[in-house]
């Protein structure tokens, strides 16, 4: 989060820096996302996109967990924005397989 509002006072050199290590971040998300798609487990048209929505989605807690802790715990969060970006890419054929992570528990928080 600091990273999104402090960027702005960095040298230019900083914001290069930042932006190379938020790349490098997302690397292990897009070997996973084309290794999946490669094994048909995954069906991924853009790679790129793909790992970089699933990046946003990890920020977003950061970002607006006061929105997010209404009504969900930190854990069910996380199970339940897994089980959207799984729907969105997983294979048709390969969903049998994963179904319980498809359906998260029912949020407890109140």
């Amino acid at each position: 989060m600091l990273t999104y509002r402090e960027t702005k006072s960095l040298s230019a050199e900083g914001r290069a820096r930042i932006m190379q290590l938020e790349v490098e971040t997302s690397e292990p998300l897009r070997d996973v996302l084309r290794a999946g798609r490669e094994q048909g487990v995954f069906d991924v048209p853009d790679v790129e996109l793909a790992s970089y929505n699933l990046l946003l989605l990890a920020h977003a807690w950061a970002l607006k967990h006061w929105y997010f802790e209404r009504t969900l715990s930190f854990e069910e969060y996380v199970a339940r924005q897994s089980a959207t970006s799984l729907k969105a890419l997983l294979a048709p054929r390969t969903r049998r397989r994963y179904a319980t992570l498809l359906a998260p528990p029912v949020p407890t928080a109140s």
